[in-house]
């Protein structure tokens, strides 16, 4: 018996092509009922996570009225269903380009899959030897330091002289 898709409703500011966001803020408060600083963080570009395991037709549900207010959203597979492997072209975000056609990712999206990142041991550094000095302290020791010797600039030969209006 195979369970059935769930899906997380993420939420990156996106709005759908052609609209204005100062409308899709209104249209976007006014469906949530939320106030000035939760509509800021929705709209700040970074993926917010709006509703948490949701069936297909309620993502779908959720997907559709956002965009009737002029928010574009992403449906992502719940880690652990296995539908996993097919959920990409499942849930592909709805556009108007024909096949083919390049288009832009959103902001902070992620443009590897987990199993294409390059993983890599964490290295231990012995930063023992360092020190951190107290603000405004001279930084050089007296060995490191250069002799500067002093310039004497003779400037006897200038003066002032009075404007003529």
């Amino acid at each position: 018996m195979s369970q059935q898709l769930r899906y997380d409703l993420l939420f990156r500011g996106d709005i759908v092509p052609g609209r204005q966001l100062d409308d899709v803020k209104a249209r976007v408060r006014e469906l949530f009922q939320i106030d000035d600083a939760r509509l800021a963080s929705l709209f700040s570009g970074r993926p917010v996570l709006i509703r948490r395991d949701l069936g297909a037709a309620e993502a779908e549900r959720y997907r559709d009225a956002l965009a009737a207010a002029g928010a574009l959203v992403e449906l992502r597979p719940v880690s652990g269903s296995p539908e996993d492997a097919a959920a990409p072209a499942a849930v592909a975000p709805q556009s108007s380009t024909a096949a083919g056609d390049w288009s832009l990712t959103p902001v902070g999206a992620d443009l590897l899959r987990s199993e294409e990142r390059a993983q890599s041991a964490p290295r231990a550094v012995d930063v023992g030897h360092l020190s951190v000095a107290p603000s405004g302290a001279d930084v050089l020791r007296p060995e490191e330091r250069r002799e500067v010797a002093p310039r004497i600039v003779d400037t006897s030969h200038l003066g002032l002289q009075a404007l003529d209006d």
